[in-house]
């Protein structure tokens, strides 16, 4: 492995450590809390999706 390619490595991990140690016990709740909240979102949207879905059809079973 070449100098460069080791350095271009080492860089791209740097990001990733630098927030485990910022983190430290917090990353794995951030990462709990953020996977819990994305699934709420995804759960309001098909709500919402379905709601108006039945709402349209509703409107054009009246109005023929």
């Amino acid at each position: 492995m070449s100098s460069r390619q080791s350095t271009a490595s080492t860089a791209s991990t740097a990001p990733s450590e630098a927030r485990h140690h910022i983190l430290q016990e917090g990353y794995q709740r951030l990462a709990k809390t953020t996977t819990e909240e994305g699934l709420e979102l995804l759960a309001y949207c098909l709500f919402i999706t379905g709601s108006l879905q039945h709402y349209v059809q509703q409107l054009k079973s009246r109005n023929p």
